[in-house]
């Protein structure tokens, strides 16, 4: 063995070492990053509060549940609850709104109502007590509180 081959291991040594080091911190950081964004996003739970108790508000609750950042969901409606469900409009949903739904959990087997052409249609008092049900039921802090009028005293800066 010469002295030439003797530096030519230690630097293919040296060089190895320094690659597993690399690839080592490379491991450790990416894994850290990874764990630190998952605390981050459990830790940044939110209350939502939603104004309007009506179709698009209760429907707005219920996509709220979907998301697992929320903790607390507000629903506040000016109108008594019996107003609400006795409501004189039908409902109607296209067919891509329907897929939409459906994808998030809302099952039309189970709502009274009309199919045609895959929309449906349903009174809007029927789809709401179905969400209604959804949301006492779901495990998430919900609070919906008729006959409540906004005002500034709910909310504190």
């Amino acid at each position: 063995m010469t002295c030439n081959s003797t530096m030519e291991s230690v630097h293919d040594y040296q060089l190895e070492q320094n690659l597993l080091i690399t690839f080592l911190f490379l491991a450790i950081f990416t894994g850290w990053r990874t764990f630190y964004e998952r605390i981050k996003r459990s830790l940044s739970q939110v209350t939502v509060v939603i104004i309007g108790g009506g179709p698009v508000g209760l429907l707005s609750a219920f996509l709220t549940l979907k998301s697992s950042r929320a903790t607390n969901i507000v629903v506040f409606e000016e109108r008594n609850r019996k107003s609400v469900l006795n409501a004189q409009y039908q409902l109607t949903f296209d067919c891509q709104s329907v897929e939409f739904l459906k994808a998030a959990g809302i099952d039309f087997d189970n709502i009274e109502g009309c199919r045609h052409d895959n929309c449906f249609t349903t009174k809007v008092g029927v789809f709401l007590e179905y969400i209604l049900d959804y949301l006492t039921v779901s495990g998430v802090n919900v609070s919906i509180r008729f006959h409540k009028k906004v005002t500034n005293k709910y909310f504190s800066l």
